[in-house]
């Protein structure tokens, strides 16, 4: 692993090379830098029926991630069952869902509690 340090300009140039949309995330008050910013994948252009399963490390070990993991996980639902609008489903219950989701360290984790959407 190659470390540059750049100007803004050059850093500028490496971010608008990395895609067409970011996300800011905004980090807790006790965190440095107080945002980071990452680019997105671009957006498939066909279903994604053919997918088998999808990994996400959504620990936010180096960054205050959950909230942006969060999203795209119910984005990745909606997209793979083509239940978009809130009419269809509801999204994940913070409540139910949610435990199951979001762990640390020396909690154990399942998705298999999800009240995914059923077509």
């Amino acid at each position: 692993m190659a470390i540059s340090y750049v100007d803004n300009l050059t850093a500028r140039s490496q971010f608008s090379s990395m895609g067409n949309e970011f996300v800011i995330v905004n980090n807790p008050s006790y965190i440095f830098p107080p945002f980071d910013i990452y680019a997105l994948a671009p957006k498939p252009s066909k279903p994604l029926v053919e997918i088998k399963a999808v990994l996400m490390d959504m620990d936010g070990t180096t960054t205050s991630t959950e909230v942006l993991c969060l999203h795209s996980l119910e984005y990745m639902i909606r997209l793979c069952s083509g239940l978009m609008t809130i009419e269809q489903w509801q999204g994940l219950d913070h409540e139910l869902d949610y435990p199951n989701i979001i762990g640390n360290s020396t909690t154990t984790v399942s998705y298999t509690h999800l009240t995914l959407p059923t077509t």
